[in-house]
């Protein structure tokens, strides 16, 4: 029995084995055809690829997976004449430019059999896994006249367009400060033909003007150093403050010294000096009280006017002026008087300028009032020039010098070479170089003051009684103002 037993086993285990040892060889055998599936389609894919584009091949955008090179050239045929680039401007308006419009057309070359010929058709499978996007120049043709005539038609070239403005310096009334560039709306056409001409050569299908630097754009900007460091040269003019204490004050700043510049498209400054003489010229008229007319009072309440003489305000333009362009180039801040001739002063800046205190002789009234602070402290009747011969002049004058016991002498007679008359005086007080001059006159027996100056008038001075002459001798000084009126 247990012999049998075995024996069975022993021939189930054989057939096992033979099976197991068929189905390797059933497995083995399919394998090998696999393989050879493989390797067959391995290298039919190596033939087909040696003349077709692999998957996933794109040229300049276009897709040209399993293209050969005549398919792929036709399909740029085809491409080509449907090509249209749309341009997008700043407004989001779309202008169209289409092939036919340009009479864009392809030109074949050998580029693209040159690009399949580089392509290594046993490396095929893997262009399943990656993509393989080239960019190459065709060779297109089209109608530049024909581009630039729709270029200079497109409605956002034709509109009114506003140019771009540079930053620059503008003066704000008391220094210079930068006004910020405008960009302006203008086309700058040369820049957008030429973005144009790239996108077409490109087959691109659409172009934004709005990132690109088609406008017309500003040389110069608001942050530009080089402009900055100008506009400080600029103000370096207006840093000077000149206030000149007259009637009110007169103030020489920036807004003023402006006026005097001159100022090329390089910022080169220049002070126009014969501009600021002119100013001078101009204050010196307004300010100027010697020689002028002025307006007064008698003490018996008399209003009337009195014109000349060399008492006042007397400015010498000339040194004020170069003074005064001085002090602009060094900017200085100050306050001062202009400069005046010697004895071009007053008392005082107003109209009646030799202020309160001062002699004042009525030619009209024949009297003389010394006048201190606003009050009359001493007054005369007097005797003035003879009318018709040597009245006294009217004006407003100073006592130059005051002198005792002073012999005073007439012109010299031509045949003689004498003097035509001398007098002694005991008072001499002289208001002009020329021999006019309050004194005491003891020869005036007749009196002083009324009418008496028509007949007894002087040879133009001003004739006091000798106790008036010395009395008055005694309380003025040099350079006492001397108003002579009518």
């Amino acid at each position: 029995m247990r012999s049998k037993g075995n024996a069975k086993s022993r021939k189930m285990s054989g057939r096992a084995r033979k099976r197991k040892k068929t189905s390797r060889k059933v497995a083995g055998l399919l394998a090998a055809c696999f393989l050879l599936f493989l390797a067959a389609v391995y290298v039919g894919g190596i033939l087909y690829f040696s003349n077709h584009f692999f998957f996933n091949t794109r040229i300049n955008g276009q897709d040209f997976s399993l293209h050969t090179v005549e398919e792929a050239q036709f399909g740029l045929h085809n491409h080509i004449e449907q090509y249209q680039l749309k341009i997008i401007d700043h407004e989001n308006n779309i202008h169209i430019i289409q092939a036919r419009d340009i009479s864009l057309a392809f030109q074949e070359n050998d580029e693209i059999a040159e690009l399949l010929n580089q392509q290594r058709a046993m490396e095929w499978p893997a262009s399943f896994l990656s993509a393989n996007h080239t960019e190459i120049s065709f060779l297109l043709e089209f109608e530049r006249t024909l581009l630039e005539q729709i270029i200079r038609n497109f409605p956002f070239v034709t509109s009114e367009q506003v140019m771009p403005m540079n930053a620059h310096s503008i003066f704000d009334g008391t220094k210079f400060v930068i006004a910020p560039e405008i960009p302006g709306t203008a086309i700058d056409l040369e820049w957008l033909s030429a973005a144009i001409h790239q996108a077409i050569k490109n087959l691109e299908e659409e172009l934004r003007l709005y990132p690109l630097d088609v406008l017309l754009q500003p040389e110069t900007t608001a942050d530009c150093s080089l402009l900055a460091a100008k506009i400080e040269r600029l103000n370096s003019y207006l840093s000077a403050s000149i206030t000149y204490n007259m009637r009110e004050q007169v103030v020489v700043d920036g807004g003023l010294i402006y006026t005097w510049l001159e100022i090329d498209d390089q910022y080169h400054v220049t002070l126009l000096e014969e501009r600021v003489h002119q100013w001078v010229a101009e204050f010196a008229n307004l300010y100027n009280t010697r020689g002028t007319t002025r307006t007064l009072v008698t003490p018996r309440g008399r209003t009337t006017q009195v014109t000349g003489g060399e008492y006042g305000w007397w400015i010498n333009q000339e040194e004020t002026a170069n003074a005064l362009v001085a002090h602009i180039r060094a900017g200085d801040i100050l306050y001062k008087e202009p400069v005046y001739f010697i004895n071009g002063t007053g008392a005082e800046h107003s109209f009646t300028d030799w202020g309160t205190t001062f002699i004042q002789v009525d030619l009209t009234e024949q009297h003389m009032w010394y006048i201190v602070n606003g009050q009359v402290v001493f007054e005369t009747p007097v005797i003035t020039g003879l009318p018709g011969r040597s009245p006294t002049p009217q004006g407003v004058y100073f006592i130059l010098y005051t002198e005792r016991d002073s012999i005073l002498r007439g012109p010299p007679d031509p045949e003689t070479g004498e003097y035509q008359w001398e007098s002694h005086v005991s008072y001499w007080m002289p208001i002009t170089w020329c021999g006019i001059g309050l004194h005491d006159a003891i020869w005036q027996v007749n009196g002083f003051g009324g009418q008496l100056y028509r007949t007894h008038g002087s040879q133009g001075c001003i004739n006091l009684s000798l106790s008036a002459a010395s009395e008055l001798f005694h309380m003025i000084t040099p350079f006492t103002p001397v108003v002579v009126h009518y």
